[in-house]
């Protein structure tokens, strides 16, 4: 009589673009909010080349409410000047004088941003955008 919860359909969160698309926004999102310190370099990024953005922290994704995603989608795409800028000032701080080269970061944390680094350069951000489209 009821269906039980695995075999309900749910093609769209087991496709593997989306779960490899969604998966890297929800942990450069975390990457930056469970750290004061990683969300005070991003905070000088953005006042450098985003000064007049709304948003000023990157969103979680939400797995059960579309309309949240969808805007964190969309506040995502507009810090991304200032994501990608700040994640090479983590990587390389030399290269980054601006920001200052004396915030000591462990080597986790450069692995990460390295790794985000990637993935943005990766055909990501070409899905991320076809996905934003049909969504809106």
């Amino acid at each position: 009589m009821f269906a039980r919860k695995s075999c309900l359909p749910n093609p769209l969160m087991k496709t593997t673009p989306y779960t490899s698309l969604v998966t890297p926004l929800g942990e450069i999102a975390r990457f930056f909010a469970f750290s004061p310190k990683r969300q005070r370099l991003f905070d000088k990024t953005m006042d450098k080349f985003l000064p007049e953005a709304k948003a000023r922290k990157l969103k979680d994704t939400c797995r059960t409410r579309w309309v949240q995603r969808i805007d964190s989608y969309t506040v995502f795409l507009e810090l991304l000047p200032a994501l990608h800028t700040s994640l090479q000032a983590t990587v390389s701080p030399g290269q980054h004088k601006d920001f200052g080269t004396d915030w000591g970061w462990d080597g986790n944390t450069i692995t990460k941003a390295n790794g985000y680094l990637y993935q943005l350069q990766s055909p990501l951000l070409v899905c991320f955008k076809i996905l934003l489209e049909i969504l809106q």
